[in-house]
């Protein structure tokens, strides 16, 4: 197996640790927290089930946006989905009927829910549960 190479990818995890708070914008995505040498501190695209870094390694994207992504990178059902979107706005001043559409089928699909919640982080996620 060919070694892989991070000198230049190397210089991103330099200039985000002057920029940016432990290099990361979230917690688990700092460099610190991936082997150095092994595994790139930052990368430059995505398709499927994989990732790239700035030398062009490419890499099975286990990490899976942390969980987010699990329909994998550039899913053309999702990307027209996004496209439609687009074309009509995204930041409303009031409630969309998007959302309204998307608990409704929610609620079908489980249909010993009450009432639908969105919520923007997992950290309001996990706060919720708590909650509840």
């Amino acid at each position: 197996m060919e070694r892989k190479t991070f000198m230049r990818s190397n210089t991103w995890a330099d200039r985000a640790n002057i920029a940016i708070h432990n290099g990361a914008l979230t917690n688990s995505k700092r460099p610190a927290c991936f082997v150095n040498g092994i595994y790139p501190s930052h990368l430059v695209k995505a398709n499927g089930c994989y990732v790239w870094d700035y030398e062009g390694n490419r890499y099975i994207d286990f990490i899976c946006s942390l969980g987010a992504n699990l329909l994998g990178h550039q899913n053309i059902k999702i990307k027209q989905a996004i496209i439609n979107q687009l074309d009509k706005g995204l930041l409303y001043s009031l409630g969309s009927t998007a959302e309204v559409e998307a608990a409704e089928i929610l609620r079908v699909m489980f249909y010993f829910m009450g009432k639908v919640r969105f919520l923007k982080t997992g950290s309001e996620a996990s706060i919720a549960s708590l909650r509840i």
